[in-house]
């Protein structure tokens, strides 16, 4: 059973600790009341047109998996840097990137690759659900766990429109948590046989 409050550690509480240092709570509270503040700092506070070119596309979009061995794609995402268009401080918190923002951002004189882009955030997002549903029929892998893979990855699909990283974070927290399951299943067969031995 312990194996499964590590896993809900690593799932939860742990992604949350790392992304928000000590001041969590604050943080949290100031993401909720600026989730959907993206347009209003890209439009009216603010002007995104300013942060044209100032993003890799693809070093952005890999930053989740490269800075776990040390290659940062940026210093702050689109949804802490874009108050700096605004003159405000950037301070790390703010809105949510959404991928409208980040593809005017990215690809802001092709609208084709806007539209592509878009198409294929679809795809993925559908892959997603589709994953997850499949996930819960695979008859080796114990039920707790199959159920807590399906409602992180069912309801983190919607980040792909919200927030990319946090998308790309819940999956890589997903494939942490898949590998200390199966160190648990190992030892648990690895002890199995020696009970059996001994007996």
């Amino acid at each position: 059973m312990i194996k499964f409050y590590i896993l809900l550690l690593v799932f939860l509480i742990f992604p949350s600790l790392i992304m928000s240092g000590t001041d969590f709570l604050e943080k949290i509270l100031t993401r909720i009341y600026m989730s959907a503040d993206i347009y209003l700092f890209s439009y009216v506070i603010g002007d995104y047109k300013d942060l044209i070119n100032f993003y890799d596309p693809l070093s952005y979009l890999l930053h989740p998996f490269s800075s776990i061995f040390g290659i940062r794609g940026y210093e702050y995402p689109l949804g802490a840097q874009i108050l700096s268009t605004a003159n405000l401080p950037v301070t790390g918190t703010g809105p949510n990137s959404h991928m409208t923002i980040l593809n005017m951002i990215f690809f802001h004189d092709c609208t084709f690759c806007i539209i592509l882009a878009s198409f294929m955030y679809g795809i993925i997002a559908l892959l997603t659900v589709w994953f997850a549903f499949y996930f819960l029929t695979v008859k080796y892998i114990n039920s707790y766990f199959k159920i807590l893979v399906f409602i992180i990855l069912y309801t983190n699909q919607i980040n792909l429109f919200l927030d990319i990283g946090m998308f790309e974070f819940n999956i890589i927290m997903i494939i942490i948590g898949f590998f200390i399951y199966l160190i648990f299943e190992l030892l648990n067969k690895k002890y199995r046989r020696i009970d059996v031995r001994t007996n």
